[in-house]
């Protein structure tokens, strides 16, 4: 076992892989400041570097993954999430992250109400106007590429 960098070990002839072991107590500096958070007992301020990180980033893809990776930390760590509240900048980037979160329930949650809604139109049709389930489709102008979801669905409440 060699390693390069204090903390991140390289170890070769136990398997047919290499893989490295990384005991984060011993990682140091702001590059590992991600690993070390990810531990119960991430510091302030490595949790902080990476509030920053999302605050600074343009690229919507990297602040999803340091939305992630923040909502872990927090998880692993609750009790900073007080001492970060108390910073207003570290607070508003915090609930940006928080806000993505909640926007994507609430857009689970309307497209899964549209989906409810528009199965109890397809069974009011077809009970209604004694139409099969195709029929009520087309009378909704359902889309092809989502009648077999519907079909579904239809079939799961009628039982």
């Amino acid at each position: 076992m060699r390693g390069e960098v204090p903390g991140i070990y390289r170890v070769r002839g136990y398997t047919d892989l290499p893989f490295q072991v990384v005991v984060t107590g011993e990682l140091e500096g702001e590059g590992y400041a991600a690993f070390r958070a990810l531990t119960d007992r991430a510091d302030e301020a490595d949790v902080e570097r990476i509030i920053e990180g999302v605050g600074r980033e343009s690229d919507d893809a990297v602040r999803g993954h340091y939305g992630v990776l923040l909502r872990l930390v927090l998880e692993k760590n609750p009790r900073l999430i007080e001492a970060i509240r108390r910073d207003g900048a570290m607070e508003d980037v915090l609930m940006e992250v928080v806000r993505d979160r909640v926007d994507e329930k609430v857009s689970t949650a309307v497209d899964a109400e549209r989906q409810q809604t528009t199965v109890a139109h397809i069974n009011g049709i077809m009970e209604n106007l004694k139409l099969t389930v195709e029929q009520a489709m087309d009378a909704l102008g359902i889309p092809q590429s989502q009648r077999g979801t519907y079909a579904g669905l239809v079939g799961k409440t009628a039982q």
